[in-house]
Order: C-alpha cells, then sequence, then structure tokens
C-alpha cells in the first residue's frame, strides 16, 4: 500500500513538472509557433486599437476589422477618431481603389488609392498591412538576418493575463538598430527601399525632414535609413492562437508603434457579401 501511495505522488508530481515544462516554451519556440501560426491565417475579426507616432506625437485610432488573406480583401468600420466612417477594399476591384465613406460632410462615397497621399496622411502603414502577414515577415525577416546572434535577441518571460486571454510575452532587442547612410538607385524610392530591407516607410520618411513624400527621392541621392525595423519590438502571444494580441515598436526615441487585436477571431466564415458595398450593415 505505502509503494502504491509513494509511485502515486511520484506521477502526479511528473504530471505537474511536464504540464509546466509544456506550459512554458522558450522565446524561440514561441516565436516557431508564431510563424507558424500565421500561415494558417485564412480571414480574422478583430477590433484594432493602435496608437503611431505621427510627427513626434502619438496619435490614436479604433476600428472594427474584418479581412480576407486571399485574395486580399479587408472592411473597417472607425469608432475614433471617425467615428462610422468605413473603408471597404478589394483586391483587383473597383481599379485596386478603396471605398471610403466619410463620417461627416459630404457624406458621399468616394475612391482612393490606397498608397496616395491622402489615404496614408497621419498612416504609418496602408491597409495592405492590417492583419499580421507583416509584423511576422519583419520578425522572420530579422532573425533570419542575424542568424547565430538572433536566440541571444529574444526573451520571454511568466505568462500573464490580457484581457481574459492567457499570454506570452515575448521580446526581440535588437543591439544592432542604427541609421545608415543609403544611396538610392535607379528606379528606387522611399516605399521599395523599404520593402527591401523589411523597413518603416514612414520611420525613413521621419528620418529625411528634406524628404515631402515617398516618391521624392532620386538616384544618386543619398538618405538616411534604419538597419532594421526596430530597436525592440515587444508581444504579447495568445496561448490559443500562437498569435500576437499586443505588439509594441519602438526606435531609438522610445515608443513608435503600438498595435492591440481586442475580440480576435481566427479563421470565422466571413461571408463573401460582407466585402461588397451593398451589404445589408454598411451605409456605402
Amino acid at each position: 500500500m505505502k509503494k502504491c501511495f509513494l509511485l502515486l505522488n511520484f506521477l502526479l508530481a511528473l504530471g505537474c513538472l511536464l504540464s509546466f515544462q509544456k506550459a512554458t516554451p522558450t522565446a524561440s519556440q514561441l516565436v516557431s509557433q508564431m510563424l507558424e501560426a500565421g500561415k494558417d491565417v485564412q480571414t480574422l475579426k478583430f477590433t484594432l486599437q493602435k496608437q503611431e507616432r505621427i510627427k513626434g506625437k502619438l496619435t490614436s485610432e479604433k476600428a472594427n476589422v474584418k479581412l480576407q488573406q486571399k485574395p486580399f480583401k479587408v472592411y473597417l468600420r472607425y469608432q475614433t477618431p471617425n467615428p462610422g466612417m468605413e473603408v471597404l477594399f478589394v483586391s483587383g476591384q473597383n481599379n485596386n481603389e478603396a471605398f471610403i465613406r466619410p463620417s461627416s460632410f459630404p457624406w458621399t462615397t468616394i475612391s482612393l488609392n490606397p498608397n496616395s497621399s491622402t489615404m496614408r496622411s497621419g498612416q504609418h502603414h496602408t491597409i495592405h498591412e492590417m492583419g499580421f502577414s507583416q509584423i511576422l515577415a519583419i520578425t522572420d525577416f530579422i532573425l533570419k538576418k542575424y542568424g547565430k546572434q538572433a536566440a541571444g535577441m529574444l526573451q520571454t518571460g511568466e505568462p500573464v493575463n490580457w484581457n481574459n486571454l492567457k499570454c506570452y510575452p515575448l521580446t526581440l532587442e535588437n543591439p544592432n538598430f542604427r541609421y545608415i547612410e543609403h544611396t538610392v538607385g535607379p528606379n528606387e524610392n522611399v516605399l521599395n527601399i523599404a520593402t527591401k530591407f523589411r523597413l518603416s516607410e514612414y520611420m525613413i520618411l521621419e528620418k529625411n525632414p528634406a524628404l515631402d513624400d515617398y516618391s521624392d527621392v532620386k538616384a544618386g541621392q543619398k538618405i538616411k535609413i534604419p538597419t532594421d525595423y526596430a530597436r525592440k519590438i515587444w508581444m504579447l502571444l495568445d496561448q490559443k492562437t500562437g498569435l500576437p494580441v499586443v505588439i509594441k515598436v519602438y526606435d531609438e526615441k522610445g515608443l513608435f508603434e503600438q498595435y492591440e487585436y481586442h475580440n480576435l477571431q481566427v479563421n470565422p466564415v466571413i461571408q463573401g457579401a460582407e466585402f461588397t458595398k451593398t451589404y445589408k450593415d454598411y451605409k456605402f
């Protein structure tokens, strides 16, 4: 009887130990899980609460979002700062322009290119970067770029609760972040330079005040660009989905941008009609 009791205690202790080990993956394991989870994303629904540093000040927005990855489709309804404003973009339709329904006069639905200065005003990103694809690609790019050094750039910690979700914290601390001189090549602009090196085009524009917009460069011109997207990226990863529900990006000045994904639904059924102007709940 005593042996059975000791054996039972041993098995219980072993089970607790294995459970604890399973519940605390390493930072490298968390990154791998996050990148794999991102590959499985087809559709998303969430409320995005974001802060972005624009001209030295943090600006805030909040919007309800529906997104389909392939073909890319996205719908937004803003809560702040323009309550009721709607945006609809469907790749390959409407001359690849987005429908915009303003929340104030003149109320008329208009069409705009997502890369236009009007739609990009006061924004770090275009609607093409909505969702997780960009931050996952950036993280993967930085880690591959620095190879063996990358493992030492990653940190995790004790699980935390965020909005009733159990999450793992993940930090990518990049000691290599700095600004370097780049000579603009033929047919280059700020946008394709940023795409090539996985950088923030807004950060490049901010660091070069002489530039008026993303195309205001010419071959042979010397501009400052960051070596990497961020000095530090801090995330909270939902234990169930493996995806980030909070993302904070820092440069040498401090917080550069922050994104929170509330009420996140991964791969919900979204009817095709929900990406049309005439959908019953929209006011285009």
